[in-house]
């Protein structure tokens, strides 16, 4: 009677906590990221490529389940009825731990920030999260944030997929409001909204 009372055990042990979430499980980006093609110049040839490959799901879905991240693509298709839209910001270095910073605008407008940074390396296996930290934002915080979602630069931008490098940062853009999901991405910002966007979450967590 032993061995099955043991094999229970450990199946309790390896299955997630009831109630808990399965992150691994989440779907964190549309699959219509993967349909159109853009046409890429790289080197001597020419290549089309989507505006978010499998390889990039795989690897950013990664690093999203490891932070522990709800999907906000999910959430979507199906509006948190206490959330009316959430904005992410996550950067992925290749040898440094990644960061997530999240903001959820509640109903009453109050913004709430989850900011997380994980054990690992970007580029290789995520680790756990090793820091978090979450706080309500104050209204003139709030009122920049609204700001710089909304402004024209931001409305505009689209990924490149031509934009490519080996090592650098990934730097992810999120935004769900209502029924609408958007991911935007850049490699290595140096200026620009995404830039901007980035660093001004990344100041928050201070």
């Amino acid at each position: 009677m032993r061995r099955p009372f043991l094999c229970c055990l450990m199946m309790l042990a390896a299955s997630p906590a009831a109630g808990a979430p399965d992150y691994s499980r989440l779907e964190y980006f549309p699959a219509e990221l993967h349909m159109s093609r853009v046409e890429c110049q790289l080197g001597p040839r020419l290549t089309k490529l989507p505006p978010l490959s499998d390889f990039e799901d795989n690897w950013f879905s990664k690093q999203l389940s490891a932070a522990e991240e709800p999907s906000l693509f999910e959430q979507s298709l199906k509006p948190l009825t206490n959330i009316a839209a959430s904005y992410r910001f996550t950067a992925i270095p290749s040898f440094a731990a990644t960061v997530v910073v999240r903001i959820d605008q509640r109903r009453d407008g109050a913004m709430v920030l989850t900011a997380k940074r994980l054990t690992g390396r970007g580029g290789y296996d995520p680790g756990h999260i090793g820091f978090t930290a979450t706080r309500k934002l104050t209204a003139k915080e709030s009122a920049d944030i609204r700001q710089m979602f909304a402004a024209r630069d931001f409305a505009a931008f689209r990924t490149n997929p031509c934009d490519l490098g080996a090592d650098g940062d990934q730097w992810l853009v999120e935004t769900r409001i209502g029924d609408k999901y958007r991911l935007v991405k850049q490699w290595t910002p140096q200026n620009g909204p995404i830039r901007h966007i980035g660093m001004a979450l990344l100041s928050l967590m201070n």
